[in-house]
């Protein structure tokens, strides 16, 4: 029980931090002088302490900087995690980095001038600068591979993204935020009052560092989950692990208290009102986004949400110890993540696809579907519109007076259920595939990017069968909530409007034309034109005859 005890209080770097090097320690420092913080404040004689692995290239390129996350150290992480099993030092430079108040770089435990509470408060964003200027006057580099952390310093990868967008080409925050959710923000509180309200903490100004046992539980409580707590932790061993609990030797509580406080007012989305779709528009480099689900320390919405709106590959971890799971960097979706991420493979989506519904809307129109093309003739040569009920309603023999046209719209079918069937259209060879995809997948709540991903998959499929066939990826459509029917697709504009955009981003990488067919049937609010829907979300066929108008007007058909 002691030894899983021990390795939680490592994983939350609740263990005590020491600035002092042994022999054989990598430890060192940098020294910023007066460091200006972006409240105005000044860090006195700041120094930021780190650990290099690895060669630096000859044209400093090569770097990937690791932030240490909430009380935990540039030491800790080499003991613990050991990011060179998921990082190759002998091609990268891996800096792992003391973040300020870690209590080895310039902490309120460690300063001299301001000392305790006198330290200046600081926040992420200082974090971030203060590894700016030790990468560009320590080092010369002007441009990293990779910013990557877990936790806290995730954190600080996400603000790295928008502090300065085009210094690195790779960022990967794992199990943390780009701003906190009202969860984590009356978790975090609680946990400032908990500090605050403590007789010993005594308002920070204390000689020796105080023994805060409840702090301690609370977030060794969090740092997990209640199931891993109970298999882990007999009845019978509650009572040691508490008495052990209290009394572990633990950080600096002032370090601990400021650190938690730049946490709480943390927010990518600041400058920009709030808005995590304007901070999204500020991003440039590669991301891999990796939460944790049953994570009760970070809560994983926001980076959810935020990979929606970015061509961002997300990984959904699933596991029972929660948090502290992530520094596990022996769990293979992990390491597949980073390691495709750093040798830039073409994102693959979220990992546990299994956590999306991917069941059509109609299952049992599927199979009908199927065997009617199965009884149809394999012809090469053919037109072929792929798609949902949008398609499948299209009477396209008609509307371009041509017999030879191949419907495959499956009413209800999502990307999930084409990639299945994509054999019936691949042993077709057919001379140009329309794809129109997306609104039910939006409605089940997948997200963008895994759809877009999912188009990817499809349109690489028919390229490696059929080589010869053009392929035209449409826009999904615009909905109408004013004439409800279909409510799970309602209230999803943004939706849509984000996934078109990605689309529209991959169409080079895939190898397709583009089509724009939105304009067409969106009115001046952005919503499916009326005279054209019967109900906000399929289309009358005086629409196919627009569609299909505009398709030869483009040449494409």
């Amino acid at each position: 029980m002691r030894k899983s005890v021990l390795v939680s209080l490592f994983c939350m770097g609740v263990v005590a931090a020491t600035a002092q090097n042994t022999p054989g320690d990598r430890q060192q420092f940098a020294a910023l002088g007066d460091f200006k913080l972006e409240s105005g404040a000044v860090i006195k004689d700041c120094q930021v302490g780190y650990r290099v692995y690895g060669q630096l290239n000859g044209a400093k390129t090569n770097g990937i900087l690791f932030p240490s996350w909430y009380g935990g150290t540039s030491k800790i992480i080499e003991q613990l995690v050991k990011p060179w099993k998921a990082i190759d030092t002998t091609k990268y430079f891996l800096i792992v980095v003391d973040a300020l108040g870690d209590g080895v770089t310039s902490s309120p435990s460690n300063s001299i001038k301001q000392h305790g509470a006198d330290f200046p408060a600081f926040s992420i964003r200082d974090m971030v600068e203060s590894q700016y200027q030790l990468l560009t006057t320590k080092f010369g580099i002007s441009h990293l591979h990779a910013v990557m952390g877990i936790s806290m310093g995730g954190y600080q990868a996400f603000q790295w993204a928008v502090s300065y967008p085009d210094f690195m080409s790779h960022l990967i925050p794992i199990v943390a935020t780009p701003q906190p959710s009202s969860y984590d923000l009356v978790e975090w509180t609680i946990m400032r009052r908990i500090i605050e309200t403590d007789t010993a903490f005594h308002n920070g100004r204390y000689t020796v560092n105080p023994i805060l046992a409840t702090g301690t539980m609370y977030t060794q409580l969090n740092a997990t989950t209640p199931p891993n707590i109970i298999k882990t932790l007999p009845r019978a061993g509650v009572e040691g692990y508490l008495k052990y609990t209290e009394n572990a030797k633990v950080n600096d509580w002032n370090d601990t208290y400021y650190q938690l406080k730049a946490l709480i007012v943390h927010d990518i989305a600041k400058p920009y009102k709030g808005s995590l779709a304007e901070a999204a528009k500020q991003v440039k480099a590669k991301m891999t986004i990796i939460v944790e689900k049953q994570d009760h320390l970070c809560n994983p919405a926001p980076a959810m949400e935020f990979s929606k709106l970015l061509p961002a590959r997300l990984i959904v971890l699933d596991g029972e110890s929660g948090h502290v799971g992530a520094g596990n960097f022996d769990d293979p979706a992990l390491l597949k993540g980073i390691g495709d991420e750093l040798a830039d493979v073409q994102a693959s989506g979220v990992t546990n696809q299994n956590l999306f519904d991917t069941i059509p809307f109609i299952p049992e129109h599927t199979p009908q579907r199927l065997a009617q093309f199965a009884k149809e003739p394999v012809v090469s040569g053919r037109i072929i519109f792929l798609g949902n009920s949008i398609t499948e309603m299209g009477d396209w023999k008609k509307v371009l007076n041509d017999t030879t046209v191949v419907n495959r719209g499956i009413g209800g079918d999502i990307s999930y259920g084409v990639l299945k069937r994509i054999g019936d259209i691949t042993g077709r060879n057919p001379s140009k595939v329309f794809i129109l995809l997306g609104i039910n997948d939006i409605g089940k709540d997948i997200p963008e990017v895994v759809i877009a991903d999912n188009y990817m998959k499809i349109v690489r499929e028919i390229h490696n069968k059929c080589p010869q066939t053009r392929i035209y990826v449409q826009s999904v459509l615009p909905v109408n909530p004013a004439m409800p029917h279909f409510p799970q697709h309602y209230d999803k504009g943004e939706h849509v409007l984000v996934l078109n955009e990605l689309l529209k981003d991959h169409a080079a990488d895939g190898d397709y034309t583009y089509v724009d067919i939105f304009h067409l049937f969106a009115d001046a609010d952005g919503r499916l034109k009326s005279q054209y829907s019967y109900e906000g979300l399929h289309l009358k066929p005086p629409a196919y005859e627009v569609w299909v108008d505009y398709l030869k007007k483009q040449g494409y058909l």
